[in-house]
């Protein structure tokens, strides 16, 4: 998991750097963009934009990818994301929806917890749980964002 900001995407993240800085996720360019998915020809990565309000933790599942990784970014509003720092056990999850890589947890506990505001970002590698667009101090947001889908293979 990766916490930063894209005024610090100088840093050498590669090749999540090469994503972030692609000129269809430049801020002001995203602020325009309508919901949707989008597709970069040439690239393995795609990314959807959405906008939505913030709900309580409580009425959030837990969730986590097996394939893809996620960079969530905040282009308007704020969110707060829980996570937890431990892998899903086996029984924690079922089998996913047809032709996704979503899996949801019963039962998914979190042990951490971080703001997201306009221009931040968070990482989310395969196996890391996360509740994204949950209230901030206990109000909903509007909140418009990015989510870049990268596949992942972790290197042994």
């Amino acid at each position: 998991m990766i916490i930063s900001s894209l005024d610090n995407v100088s840093h050498d993240f590669t090749p999540l750097t090469e994503i972030l800085n692609h000129p269809e996720l430049e801020l002001s360019t995203l602020i325009n963009t309508p919901p949707g998915k989008y597709s970069v020809q040439g690239q393995e990565w795609f990314y959807i934009i959405s906008e939505d309000e913030t709900k309580p933790e409580t009425g959030h599942k837990a969730e986590f990818h097996k394939l893809y990784g996620d960079i969530q970014l905040v282009i308007n509003g704020s969110e707060t994301i829980y996570f937890r720092t431990t892998p899903p056990d086996a029984e924690e999850y079922g089998v996913p929806p047809a032709a996704t890589d979503l899996y949801f947890l019963e039962h998914g506990s979190t042990n951490g917890s971080v703001v997201l505001n306009k221009g931040e970002f968070i990482v989310f590698y395969p196996g890391e749980i996360h509740k994204p667009m949950c209230h901030t101090a206990g109000r909903a947001n509007s909140v418009k964002k990015l989510v870049v889908k990268f596949p992942y293979t972790r290197q042994e």
